[in-house]
């Protein structure tokens, strides 16, 4: 499995745990080293992984972290590894063959596992009697594919087994389609159990031997849960808005992101970054013709306007096999939240209440799941024949390798098949695009500049690939430009400098710049402007000094560090009076600043930078924190930005 989704999978299901030196993904190694390679022997793949120089901590350490894996990381891991191991299976894959009486229904079988025959390690243990019982697991498997599907775990080894089966058979549903065929140990055989086994169009087989039968006054959670949902189902727009609520909240931290829009100028234009609107549910129920026309639609208008920014939008179209799913996980969900509310005038047991709290976290991980899958494809605008079309952009059998909704999306359009959206850009891309150095029209002049204002314009609202990810892969390309000398960047306050009979235009020389760094905050879309090298001004001329009636030598010795009046050379001379421009040869300041003050004091520095030799300045920082810097956060905060701004630097010792 690659580091990438092992990481990922970490991310989401670590609970508390943590990553330092040894990675959950180097952990995963190790461990399928000891069971592959050493018949299961952790000490012997520890120490060859240290003999190698594959594992920089102590044998002890990895122990430690296997001691503390949280179940849900273990669960999880099992869950998501198992989705993508039956992926990789023959379509006509068959491990077993089955009865032809059951070729109509998947069979699952459930079993439950307890851990057994612990070694007695603590010091109170050693010597006594009787057994010691790790953790328990329920887990259900495809015997037609000979692979297990899903596990419920608990570390109590003295815990039933019937408290997992909520959960390993709504795992079950959520990955195996149906109708499904339940074969279950005689433990199972209660009326709660059956009758969660029947729902979803499953079967099951119970034998009646005329003992085990009996019949309770105490409430039945499932049947209270089964009730509540019928009501819940009736009150579609709540499920509706908790779907809503739901997908806003996975969708939050993303600014480019708009969830259901309905009304063209629900989504923004003229933001010069990739923006997906997520497409309501009811979207689906539309036949093909009108999709098509709802999405030309947010494609081409904005409210009663053209749409300015189309290469800057693409709509993600809900799964309609998913949707029931969700829509079934989240009914439930909001049953189980009012039987809680009742658990009082109801009098559930403490038994019953785990039970209650067992099905949230099963119907959770079911929500979870769906809403997962539930956008699974983009529509992108093109142009065909001069006509607005749409692009599709499908994931099919394509593994993505991303968790969340956005990024499994962004993954899609900037990493999987051919690109549709692209992080970076080059220089010649921009001279190509706005056609620099070549006549727009017959009989006109070249074009040696334009404006920034017109480069972001013709990337994000021409449909002419590639689309890019936002205006920050522009600002790179133009630095980049300005530094490798394919083109000259300056600041016109939005206007259009004239040409000179030379050809040049018309501009300070020193307020362009060519063949230097740029920082890309100097980078301003609304007064910047782009020329080529050809029509960059000539330095000015500089007037050759008058004539100094009495000649005077001067040297480097015969300046002091503050004055800028030369000395004579011969002793009792006096000194001429001479008008000099020239100023102290070094800078040095200290100020103390807040964050604000910092970000203010930027382009102080950025202008003293470009009048030094080299276009460069040193700066020392200075911090103090009375309680002391946290390592991980120096590193993220502070020190991988400068390694990213290609800066080099170094910690000095304090």
């Amino acid at each position: 499995m690659q580091p990438r989704f092992l990481a990922q999978v970490f991310a989401e299901y670590r609970g508390r745990s943590f990553e330092e030196t040894l990675t959950f993904a180097r952990f995963v190694d190790l461990i399928g080293d000891a069971l592959v390679e050493h018949q299961g022997s952790g000490r012997q793949s520890f120490t060859r992984a240290q003999e190698q120089g594959t594992l920089e901590t102590s044998s002890e350490a990895v122990y430690g972290k296997l001691r503390r894996v949280p179940l849900s990381l273990s669960v999880g891991f099992f869950a998501e590894g198992t989705v993508r191991l039956r992926a990789l299976l023959p379509p006509q894959h068959l491990a077993a063959e089955l009865p032809v009486s059951v070729a109509d229904l998947t069979v699952v079988v459930g079993d439950g596992k307890t851990l057994k025959r612990v070694a007695k390690r603590l010091l109170p243990a050693r010597g006594a009697a009787g057994k010691v019982y790790g953790g328990k697991l329920l887990v259900a498997f495809l015997p037609s594919q000979g692979v297990a599907v899903a596990m419920a775990a608990d570390p109590d080894g003295e815990r039933n087994e019937c408290r997992f089966v909520p959960q390993v058979v709504e795992q079950t549903r959520h990955v195996v389609s149906g109708p499904r065929l339940w074969v279950l140990d005689r433990q199972f055989c209660d009326l709660v159990q059956t009758a969660r086994c029947s729902e979803d169009r499953d079967h099951f087989l119970i034998r009646y031997d005329g003992v085990r039968y009996c019949f309770k006054k105490d409430p039945n959670v499932t049947k209270l849960i089964e009730d509540a949902e019928n009501e819940v189902a009736r009150h579609s727009e709540e499920v509706k808005g908790r779907i809503k609520e739901m997908l806003t909240q996975r969708l939050a931290g993303h600014r480019a992101t708009e969830v259901w829009p309905v009304k063209t100028q629900d989504l923004p234009d003229e933001d010069p970054t990739f923006l997906i609107g997520y497409l309501p549910l009811e979207f689906t129920v539309e036949s093909k013709t009108e999709q098509e026309r709802i999405a030309k639609d947010f494609f081409a208008k904005y409210g009663d306007r053209p749409r300015k920014y189309r290469n800057g939008v693409g709509l993600a179209i809900p799964e309609k096999k998913q949707i029931e799913a969700l829509r079934r996980a989240v009914r439930y969900l909001l049953a189980i939240e009012r039987v809680e509310n009742k658990k009082q005038q109801l009098r559930l047991s403490k038994d019953q209440l785990d039970q209650l709290r067992e099905r949230r976290r099963t119907e959770e991980a079911a929500a979870e799941s769906a809403l997962r899958a539930l956008y699974t494809s983009v529509w992108l605008p093109r142009v065909e024949g001069g006509n607005l079309e749409i692009d599709p952009v499908e994931v099919g059998g394509r593994p993505l390798k991303a968790i969340g909704i956005h990024e499994r999306i962004m993954e899609l359009l900037m990493e999987t098949g051919p690109r549709k959206v692209h992080g970076s850009v080059t220089p010649q891309k921009i001279i190509d695009r706005l056609r620099l150095g070549e006549s727009i029209a017959a009989g006109e002049a070249p074009r040696l500049g334009v404006k920034a204002a017109d480069v972001l314009e013709a990337f994000f609202a021409f449909l002419e690939p590639p689309r890019l990810d936002s205006a920050t892969v522009l600002r790179k390309a133009i630095v980049r430009g300005v530094t490798e000398g394919v083109f000259a960047y300056t600041s016109t306050s939005g206007y259009v400098p004239a040409l000179g009979p030379d050809g040049r235009y018309q501009l300070p020389r020193d307020k362009v710049t060519f063949g230097r760094t740029l920082s890309e905050d100097e980078i301003d879309f609304d007064s910047g402007f782009l020329l080529l090298p050809s029509a960059i001004p000539e330095e000015a001329t500089q007037p050759s000094p008058a004539p100094v009636s009495s000649p005077l030598r001067i040297d480097e010795d015969s300046l002091s560090d503050n004055l800028t009046t030369p000395r004579p050379t011969t002793p009792g001379m006096p000194t001429p009076s001479i008008t000099s421009t020239q100023t102290n040869r070094t800078m040095r300041l200290s100020f103390t600043a807040t964050r604000d003050q910092v970000f203010k004091a930027f382009p102080a520095i950025a202008n003293l930078a470009e009048k030094s030799d080299g276009g460069q300045v040193v700066i020392h920082i200075e911090a103090t924190a009375r309680q002391g810097f946290d390592a991980a956060w120096l590193r993220n905060a502070v020190e991988e930005p400068l390694d990213e701004g290609d800066i080099q630097w170094r910690k000095e010792d304090s």
